[in-house]
C-alpha cells in the first residue's frame, strides 16, 4: 500500500502539469512501488525513479525527497507529453527509455520487450482493463485542434484515455486503433478530472 501522503502529493503534481492524477500514481507506483528510497540498477532515485542526468536538468536537490521527486516525475512526463502529443504510449516509454528512444523507434511495434512491458504495466494501474496500443495510432484532425491532456473521453462505462482532443471551429475527427478494435471518436462529451 502506498503511503496515503504520497498519493496526495503526486495529485498535487498532476495538477500542476496539467495530467492525469490516475497517471502519475501509475507511474509511481509502476516505478518504486511507493519506496522513496528506492534506487534502480540503473542509478535511478526515488518515488518517480529519476535518472541522474534529469534531476541535475530538472533542478532537483534531493531526488529521495517526495515533493521534489513527484513533482520533478511529472513535470518531465508533461515534457514529453508536449514531445508525443499523439500517443500515451510514447509518453511512458519515453519516461522508461528516454526519449531519444522513442525519438529513434517512433513505431511501438519496435520497441523492446521491456518497454512494452513497462508501458503494459503503468496502463493496467491507470485505467485497470486497459490496453496499449502498439500499432500504429491513426490520428486525423479536420480544422483547428488544440492538446488538451486535462480531458478525458468517457463513453458510458469505458474510458478512452487521449492526449489530443480535438476542439475549436470544425470539426474533428480521432481514430484511436486498440488491437484489433478501431474506435471513431465524434461529437463525445469531454469530462473534466
Amino acid at each position: 500500500m502506498i503511503d496515503p501522503q504520497y498519493v496526495q502529493l503526486a495529485n498535487l503534481a498532476a495538477d500542476k502539469h496539467g495530467l492525469p492524477r490516475a497517471l502519475v500514481n501509475a507511474v509511481m507506483s509502476t516505478e518504486s512501488e511507493g519506496d522513496r528510497t528506492a534506487v534502480s540498477e540503473a542509478g535511478a532515485m526515488g518515488l518517480m525513479q529519476l535518472m541522474p542526468d534529469t534531476i541535475t536538468t530538472l533542478k532537483v536537490t534531493d531526488p529521495f525527497d517526495p515533493a521534489q521527486s513527484l513533482s520533478a516525475g511529472a513535470r518531465y512526463l508533461a515534457d514529453l507529453l508536449r514531445q508525443f502529443p499523439d500517443s500515451w504510449e510514447k509518453v511512458l516509454a519515453g519516461y522508461n527509455a528516454g526519449a531519444g528512444y522513442v525519438a529513434k523507434k517512433p513505431d511501438p511495434g519496435s520497441w523492446g520487450s521491456d518497454v512494452k512491458s513497462y508501458v503494459r504495466k503503468v496502463f493496467s494501474r491507470w485505467v485497470p482493463g486497459s490496453v496499449p496500443n502498439f500499432d500504429k495510432v491513426l490520428d486525423v484532425t479536420i480544422g483547428p485542434a488544440q492538446l488538451l491532456p486535462q480531458y478525458e473521453v468517457v463513453i458510458g462505462p469505458a474510458t478512452i484515455l487521449t492526449p489530443r482532443s480535438n476542439t475549436g471551429i470544425g470539426m474533428g475527427l480521432a481514430v484511436v486503433a486498440m488491437g484489433a478494435l478501431v474506435v471513431t471518436l465524434t461529437a463525445l462529451a469531454l469530462t473534466r478530472r
